[in-house]
């Protein structure tokens, strides 16, 4: 998935049919929302094992389209391989400590974090071929506010998506497959709005998404032992539909202000603000435990990215349209 998402946004690029960025959102959408739904019942009805079985028939699937579909990549002079041999292995020890934090090893894991996060930015500003060029991702204009803020979406929205099926289980008694199917709302909005978002996103796009986030969250709050299953299923129908919004309204900002040699990093790295976010939405999962504190502390975030989304696109001064007479392939959030 982290090679297969930035290759995709590459073959876009050079191929000029940004239209298709809709899809790559809309196929990348619903992987995220189903799998864990369909992770659920698989484990209930077939073991845990069922759900790392199941990837290999898909595998398949997905390596014949792809050899069917996808032309010979373009000939380039190789220079050499052009690794960056210090930098791999500080963003990878930083990305390992950071697991580590959240399974509680706090002071030793903290330590690594703040040692290899440095090293890696001191490096990179050095390094003659960088593995993460932070000189020019931090020139690009708006790029990084873009990837704070996909942190903290995936932050809020996994945090809800994840504390929701614990509590069903373990509060109301449902087993796997019941909580799974109560969940599939989420799932199943968020890949209907972003299949819509694709033809009518505008300026409202990302507001709406960070608005209607902060709403489903808060409601989170309110649930109890009382809870009907109907309520149950409408929250998760508000929770998805953000969810599509600010997965594709975030993908078009991300592509439309990297420059055009930067596509794959950045489009890797957009991929890898949405591990980061989910990876602490399960620490704060497992830390909290309880709905009610976790649905809190999500609101609080969720506050946070409709904060961070107003103060960008009034600095930015984001649109979301192609302006009359403009071709909407080699933009798509025009400046007005």
């Amino acid at each position: 998935m982290s090679a297969a998402f930035p290759c995709a946004v590459l073959v876009i690029r050079r191929g000029g049919e940004v239209r298709r960025l809709a899809a790559v959102a809309t196929a990348n959408t619903t992987a995220g929302a189903v799998g864990p739904v369909l992770g659920g019942l698989l484990t209930e009805w077939a073991g845990w094992r069922a759900v790392f079985w199941v990837n290999l028939p898909v595998m398949l699937v997905a390596l014949v389209l792809a050899w069917r579909a996808i032309g010979p990549d373009e000939r380039r002079q190789r220079n050499g391989m052009n690794l960056d041999p210090l930098g791999v292995p500080l963003f990878a020890a930083a990305v390992v400590a950071l697991l580590d934090l959240m399974l509680g090893r706090s002071w030793p894991a903290a330590v690594v974090l703040v040692v290899a996060a440095t090293g890696f930015l001191w490096w990179e500003r050095r390094a003659a071929a960088p593995f993460v060029d932070v000189r020019a991702l931090a020139a690009a204009p708006g790029l990084v506010p873009v990837l704070g803020t996909f942190v903290l979406f995936n932050l809020a929205y996994y945090g809800a998506f994840y504390g929701l099926p614990s509590w069903l289980q373990n509060t109301l008694g449902y087993d796997a497959a019941a909580a799974g199917l109560l969940v599939m709302p989420i799932a199943a909005s968020s890949v209907v709005v972003t299949v819509a978002g694709g033809r009518v996103a505008g300026r409202w796009t990302l507001p709406l998404s960070g608005c209607l986030l902060l709403i489903g969250v808060a409601a989170l709050a309110t649930f109890g032992p009382g809870t009907p299953a109907w309520l149950i299923v409408l929250d998760g129908v508000v929770l998805g539909i953000p969810y599509g919004l600010c997965n594709l309204g975030l993908q078009r900002l991300m592509y439309e202000r990297a420059p055009e040699r930067m596509s794959g990093v950045v489009a890797g790295l957009f991929q890898s603000a949405r591990y980061v976010g989910a990876i602490l939405a399960v620490g704060v999962v497992g830390a909290i435990g309880a709905l009610r504190p976790l649905a809190l502390v999500m609101t609080v975030v969720a506050a946070a990215v409709i904060g961070v989304l107003a103060f960008d696109l009034r600095r930015s001064g984001s649109s979301g349209v192609a302006s009359p007479g403009q071709d909407p392939g080699r933009t798509l959030w025009a400046r007005p």
